[in-house]
């Protein structure tokens, strides 16, 4: 069962049906039943069908009306939006500039006070005693349940998604027999579905392995077989890359491996939500976080190999995870899986962890070094450790070893068509590093010498290219000259005589400002979620400053392009959150009018406060309310992504009930897939945190269907396992 929009002939309702995508991860699912006389219970999505409800007339005197105004009045709209018709609390309207009034709070509440907002249903701390719930009947009851609700008929999604998730259950315990009866159950009820005994094979295999060096063998050699239809669209194909991935590199099949992630990996968002999940499960924190105590990565590009790599040193497969992690010969790949090998070591917290990493670092370029240590400091800070203070000494001074920071000037015609673009990969990875360091010293409280850092990682992005609007406008202007323009600009710039070398050199021209284009792309990028870090790390000040002085200035050689991106927005927001007044009346003197807004960051700061009060209604309602408004992908996702950060919010609070609460009240059949994955993540971390007792009570709860109840024990024995370190192949 995936999105895809298909016809249920009604007397298909309420029966098992085919998804009619192809590449749909769960194609066997139960049809909705039909519409009944009662009122349909209250959904994210309910009002979808709302602009759907009135008449035709209406529609067609709407679209009359809009046709005739488009013309005259299109421009007007996009440039000057009336205040009324604003998000309250953030309004670029053409009455003043920048973003609205200071004095309306940032996260409005989307249940006026009057309406009593509905509470969660148990809405107290819980009780610190299990009410006789222990680990050890978890463990033993939690099998048997798992099979019974794979065997259900009535209200059971996915039969396959019952028993893919038992079988990967007896498989990870090492109960051979019980995993096979359970695969050959997948195999009656998802007799298409092969590639769903993929991690539950690999998890065989590598339980057979014990602590001998790891080889192929039967278990692996299927796990093979049945991903070669598998397609890179298909939701389930990160799951196979670090199942598969892991277990052939640790066999020593790298070739097979490094094909396998390139069939079977694209970037997208869908891809990248699914990593992320995959991340938290294997670290064991089990929440998709937002706040400042997770590593940012300035690419702001999703690569399954960092977590290949963390997989196979968890596995005790170290050894095989750094000469995965060295085969990359670009600073920028390497670096990023040396980062992930190195942050993997130190979580095993071995004796010999810190020895060898030091000797595998010895020999790195010296921007590698820094990037590592950096991230190390980070996580030390982050963890509060007591080493964190060395960590950070170490990542300074390997910051004085790395290249220092340049002004990328263009100049005029000749000079730009004669200066030579250059590697940018180690002001890339210095950044990455100063901007990892920034979080690691504000996290111990040096405010002082984080701010200062703060202004030369900027500095740094700032070596990577030019100003955005500065090549911006050279190559437009240039390109709306035509060839013959083009030739007589370059005799005249480069002293040429002949057409013909003109010409040829008006191409390389335009080639090279192509080049640093894409350079500022990658300036301007970097800039930004340096700007957004440090934000997060209580560096707004500093970020309006620069915001100010480079990107409010006449000068397009140094200008940069804050005002077209929703930064300017993401600092308002904060400034507006934090009740600061004065700020947010400077950015509103001084910013232009109708600025992009951060809608995803207005979400995120309006579901957050809701939830913090208990008003998950609120919480639903305004989900309801952007899904109405914001219906393409990219949206999409970022709500299902916020979604996930409130219940892992929710569940290390005080009331980890409004998580199941909030998890429930999601009804949209669009996200019976997500509600599942949240709930196994959010079950997770409450038997994580001592809570198994309100996961386990929520589970068994009649009300529960199959596929949830598999999902929340799943979680439940998964954060479970991690209260105690298991014995791993290879160590």
């Amino acid at each position: 069962m995936c999105e895809t929009p298909g016809f249920v002939p009604r007397q298909a309702a309420g029966r098992e049906v085919k998804c009619a995508n192809p590449e749909c991860l769960v194609p066997i699912f139960t049809a909705p039943a039909g519409k009944s006389a009662s009122k349909p219970d209250e959904s994210v999505s309910a009002a979808d069908d709302d602009t759907q409800a009135g008449g035709k007339g209406t529609l067609i005197a709407l679209m009359l009306l809009v046709a005739a105004g488009a013309a005259g009045g299109g421009f007007w709209y996009f440039n000057n939006i009336p205040p009324e018709t604003s998000e309250p609390g953030i309004t670029a309207g053409n009455v003043q500039s920048g973003f609205g009034p200071t004095d309306t709070p940032a996260v409005v509440s989307a249940t006026p006070p009057e309406n009593n907002p509905v509470k969660a249903a148990s809405d107290v701390p819980p009780k610190e005693e299990s009410d006789g719930i222990s680990i050890a009947l978890i463990r033993k009851q939690a099998p048997g349940l798992m099979i019974a609700a794979a065997q259900e008929r009535e209200d059971n999604r996915s039969k396959p998604f019952c028993r893919q998730l038992t079988a990967e259950f007896f498989a990870s315990v090492g109960q051979v027999d019980q995993a096979l009866a359970e695969l050959k159950q997948l195999t009656q009820v998802g007799p298409d579905l092969p590639h769903l005994h993929i991690t539950t094979l690999v998890d065989l295999w590598q339980h057979k392995q014990g602590s001998a060096p790891a080889s192929p063998g039967p278990q692996l050699n299927e796990a093979v077989q049945r991903s070669s239809n598998l397609t890179a669209t298909d939701p389930f194909a990160v799951d196979v890359i670090q199942a598969l991935g892991c277990a052939l590199v640790a066999s020593g099949q790298t070739a097979l491996a490094e094909t396998t992630i390139q069939r079977l990996w694209t970037p997208g968002l869908a891809q990248r939500l699914r990593l992320d999940q995959l991340q938290c499960r294997q670290s064991g924190t089990f929440t998709l976080s937002a706040n400042n105590t997770w590593p940012v990565s300035l690419d702001d590009e999703s690569n399954p190999e960092p977590l290949l790599i963390a997989g196979l040193v968890a596995a005790g497969h170290s050894e095989a995870a750094l000469a995965w992690a060295r085969r990359k010969t670009t600073l920028s790949e390497r670096s990023e899986l040396i980062v992930a090998w190195a942050v993997g070591m130190k979580t095993k917290a071995e004796a010999a962890a810190v020895e060898k990493l030091s000797t595998s670092l010895a020999d790195e370029d010296p921007a590698i070094r820094a990037v590592v240590l950096a991230r190390m400091a980070f996580v030390d800070a982050a963890a509060k450790s007591p080493t964190a203070s060395e960590s950070i000494t170490l990542a300074t001074q390997a910051l004085e070893s790395c290249v220092a920071p340049r002004v990328v000037s263009l100049g005029e015609i000749k000079q730009l068509y004669r200066t030579a673009i250059d590697d940018v990969s180690r002001w890339r990875l210095k950044a990455q590093a100063q901007a990892d360091l920034i979080g690691a010293l504000n996290l111990s409280g040096q405010l002082e010498k984080a701010r200062k850092l703060f202004h030369d990682a900027l500095a740094s992005a700032r070596s990577l290219g030019p100003g955005r609007d500065d090549i911006a406008q050279r190559l437009k202007s240039t390109r709306s000259q035509g060839n013959a323009g083009l030739i007589q600009q370059m005799k005249s710039s480069l002293e040429l005589t002949s057409d013909d070398a003109a010409l040829q050199a008006g191409q390389q021209y335009v080639k090279k400002c192509q080049e640093w284009l894409t350079l500022a792309d990658q300036r301007a990028r970097y800039l930004d979620q340096i700007h957004r870090w440090g934000i997060a790390h209580g560096l707004g000040s500093e970020s309006w400053k620069d915001i100010r002085e480079r990107g409010l200035t006449g000068d397009l050689s140094i200008r940069d392009p804050f005002t077209s991106s929703t930064l300017p927005s993401f600092l308002f927001l904060s400034f507006q959150a934090a009740g600061n007044t004065n700020a947010t009346g400077l950015m509103n003197q001084f910013l232009p009018a109708g600025l992009p807004i951060d809608t995803n960051e207005q979400l995120r700061l309006r579901t957050g406060t809701a939830l913090s009060s208990g008003d998950l209604q609120a919480v639903v309602q305004a989900v309801r309310a952007d899904s109405n408004a914001r219906r393409d992908r990219d949206s999409r996702f970022a709500r299902r992504r916020i979604l996930f950060e409130l219940v892992g919010i929710a569940a290390s609070s005080e009331y980890p009930q409004r998580a199941l609460t909030l998890v429930a009240s999601i009804r949209d059949p669009r996200l019976a897939i997500w509600q599942e994955e949240a709930y196994l993540l959010l079950a997770a971390q409450l038997a994580a945190n001592g809570r198994h007792a309100i996961a386990w009570k929520y589970a068994t709860n009649g009300n529960r269907k199959p596929t949830e109840r598999v999902a929340l024990i799943t979680g439940l024995l998964e954060g479970l396992n991690s209260l105690a370190p298991q014995t791993a192949p290879g160590t």
